[in-house]
């Protein structure tokens, strides 16, 4: 009788789970993991600014400031923080649906705007290497948000 082998792949531990870079390259390159990592940061940001106005209104209520403030009251900068890497993984999901990659061998290989011109977190940049047009206004926009997210 024949003993059956088989090829065990390179694993690496991350967290706590091993994980084999095949799997990494899987979830690295799946348009719906950015996706869903997209949805997860706007709604962050999004509960983020809803504490921040309840906590605004009720300043503006209360005549005697009794309560202490909350710290959801200086909450914006994280707000914009999570919105411009909701729309950098949103942009990244839309790279792979038109069937390029990030992830090769279990590394993250990046956009070119990372690679050749190293411009990290830089929307406008995505937005170009993906061939999206933007309005002169969008622009500034997204450059204001990516000043952040560096």
């Amino acid at each position: 009788m024949k003993k059956r082998t088989r090829t065990i792949p390179k694993i690496k531990r991350d967290r706590g789970f091993i994980m084999s870079s095949a799997w990494y390259t899987q979830i690295g390159n799946n348009f719906r993991s950015w996706a869903a990592s997209a949805s997860n940061l706007f709604a962050a940001s999004m509960i983020l600014r809803q504490e921040e106005e309840k906590e605004r209104e009720r300043l503006l209520e209360e005549e005697n400031h009794l309560e202490p403030i909350s710290v959801a009251i200086n909450t914006g900068e994280a707000q914009r923080l999570m919105t411009a890497f909701g729309l950098e993984a949103l942009l990244k999901s839309v790279w792979l649906k038109t069937g390029r990659q990030l992830v090769a061998d279990g590394k993250y290989v990046g956009l070119p705007c990372e690679n050749k011109k190293k411009k990290w977190h830089n929307l406008v940049a995505i937005c170009d290497d993906i061939g999206i047009l933007l309005e002169p206004s969008e622009r500034h926009i997204l450059k204001s948000l990516s000043d952040i997210g560096r």
